[in-house]
């Protein structure tokens, strides 16, 4: 959280593990690519929906009292299926032993998230992540961020086409959906996009 609030998403676009397992399964040559889903500026939402009924709502109320494992990770999480379930697993017969339908729950959920990351950029990431839902709230006022230099734009639209999320000149890093991934400022041939840290002179960016 300490991370998120100073860095905003660039914690999702440089330091997320599971972030980079769907990074690299969409780069396998298989479908025609796309950055979003149908209906994408609804589905966004999807992401706050699951911070506040199985983060918030759901680990403290859903069976009338307090439970030690919130509802996210117990029901939803890819995450720990994949880099701490499946592992575990693999190395201890009794848990194998003891793997149940909630198990095969959260397999299908990661396996169908794998499958969809082939084709749909970081769908988890997008649509369903509670913790991009809260470092988004800080993008606008991290200490990284990417400033635009209108003097030098040429509206190429290059940083668009670049986009993995297919956001906007406008919206990028000011976006909550930005995850300052940086591949808009290495194809921009006018180098009008700059990483830089949080300047107070709001003039000289978007």
């Amino acid at each position: 959280f300490l991370f998120g609030s100073l860095l905003g998403r660039f914690v999702c676009g440089w330091m997320c593990p599971f972030g980079l397992v769907q990074d690299l399964l969409h780069k396998i040559p298989l479908y025609h690519k796309k950055k979003r889903l149908p209906f994408h500026h609804i589905l966004k939402y999807g992401k706050y929906a699951v911070l506040v009924l199985l983060v918030c709502v759901g680990s403290v109320f859903l069976f009338g009292e307090y439970v030690k494992i919130p509802a996210f990770c117990k029901y939803l999480c890819p995450s720990g299926t994949l880099l701490g379930a499946l592992p575990l697993l693999g190395a201890n017969e009794a848990l194998r032993e003891q793997a149940g339908g909630l198990f095969i729950w959260k397999l299908g959920m990661l396996l169908f998230l794998m499958v969809l990351s082939v084709k749909i950029y970081r769908p988890f990431c997008q649509y369903l992540c509670p913790l991009g839902a809260i470092y988004g709230w800080f993008n606008r006022f991290s200490l990284v961020q990417i400033y635009w230099d209108r003097t030098q734009c040429v509206s190429c639209h290059a940083c668009e086409h670049a986009c993995p999320l297919a956001l906007s000149l406008d919206e990028i890093s000011c976006s909550t959906e930005c995850i300052r991934c940086g591949k808009c400022v290495n194809a921009c041939p006018q180098k009008c996009l700059h990483f830089r840290g949080k300047r107070t002179n709001p003039d000289q960016s978007k």
